[in-house]
């Protein structure tokens, strides 16, 4: 499950509200743990804040860059239609966590990520055309003149999964629903115009603002995670665990951005922009680590002899917010078949990223 493309820039943190957990050991051999209940409890309170923290965090950035795929950055300026579907899928990587908890030990290599998707039908216009105004191409329109503005909107509903055993990281099972709509006002700061001749264009100057409701239901599971509890005894704790994380989420975006570009041959569009997006809404989780659980120094585990079973068992129940703000970065490439372009774009910030494939027609 490690995909996609990098770019640049920062994000704020998320603050959960509310966060319920249960950390325990079950099974005939825990007296063999040497893990009281208060033990558990501390451990618990330092995975919260340490680890599940920036795994519900994680969720929400990719959750909220996501919701930023709208207007293709192609054309940078309409002068006509444009119709087309896309699909994004944000990343946030995958890191391995250590939690230290005081007076008790380590606990290693626990696993943090976030993965949003979402594929999008969208239609685009310029308000010129539309209302039947002066061509763009034919003379450049004053300032106030509605074929300076671009309106695009867009609406998806879809389900999308990767079973155990089919994706990179063997063990790893998600599923992804999602409803997403939108609506993106696009203003031309500069227009298309010819650099060295018709071989060589200059796309233009575009500004935009937009809104996107986004709402997500996720699932996702790792089998046989090995995480190690080093005490501070001197002894460790082998845990042989099963992850598995549900998460819903509702965000609702507003993003303004700036881009241009440049065409090649009448063939090849680059694009670069950056932007900031400022979001509102709510995220719940259920998150939940179990597994078998003993003492390194116990040769009879170790030797795969039968032994009285221990399992330690944690849950957590937890209600957020999305970052309120953030920032980022966008590049893309267009190929142009006549009036079918294909397009791929990329945008994201030092945390997260995100990659939009898409197909699209112009009018």
């Amino acid at each position: 499950m490690k995909w996609l493309l990098t770019i640049v820039m920062g994000l704020t943190l998320l603050a959960p509200v509310q966060i319920r957990a249960q950390f325990v050991c079950s099974g005939a051999a825990c007296s063999s743990i040497p893990l009281s209940q208060a033990q558990l409890d501390r451990i618990y309170n330092d995975i919260q804040y340490q680890y599940f923290d920036q795994v519900f965090e994680d969720m929400a950035e990719a959750a909220a860059l996501a919701s930023l795929s709208g207007a293709p950055m192609g054309d940078i300026n309409l002068d006509s239609f444009t119709f087309g579907l896309s699909a994004a899928v944000s990343y946030r990587s995958l890191e391995e966590v250590d939690v230290h908890v005081a007076e008790v030990g380590t606990v290693e290599n626990l696993p943090s990520t976030g993965v949003a998707a979402q594929p999008r039908l969208y239609l685009g216009m310029n308000l010129g055309e539309v209302m039947g105004g002066t061509h763009l191409v034919t003379k450049t329109p004053p300032w106030y003149s509605l074929s300076r503005f671009d309106l695009y909107l867009s609406y998806v509903t879809f389900d999308m999964d990767q079973p155990s055993g089919t994706g990179r990281s063997e063990g790893e099972d998600w599923n992804v629903d999602a409803r997403s709509r939108g609506l993106e006002i696009r203003y031309h700061l500069a227009d298309r115009r010819e650099i060295t001749g018709p071989m060589m264009q200059f796309l233009g100057v575009s500004l935009g603002l937009g809104y996107n409701r986004f709402e997500q239901d996720i699932r996702y599971s790792k089998q046989n995670t090995g995480t190690r509890i080093s005490l501070s005894t001197g002894e460790a704790v082998s845990w042989d665990a099963n992850d598995t994380i549900e998460y819903r989420s509702f965000i609702e975006s507003y993003p303004i951005d700036i881009r241009t570009g440049v065409q090649f041959f009448h063939f090849l569009n680059l694009s670069v922009g950056f932007g900031s997006a400022w979001t509102k809404g709510y995220a719940d989780f259920t998150a939940s680590r179990a597994g078998p659980a003993y003492l390194e120094s116990d040769l009879a585990a170790l030797l795969g002899i039968s032994i009285p079973a221990s399992s330690l068992i944690l849950s957590v129940n937890g209600t957020g917010a999305p970052p309120a703000r953030f920032s980022y970065g966008l590049v893309g490439v267009e190929f142009n078949f006549y009036f079918w372009k294909l397009y791929v774009e990329a945008r994201g910030n030092e945390n997260v990223y995100s990659a939009n494939v898409g197909l699209r027609a112009t009018l």
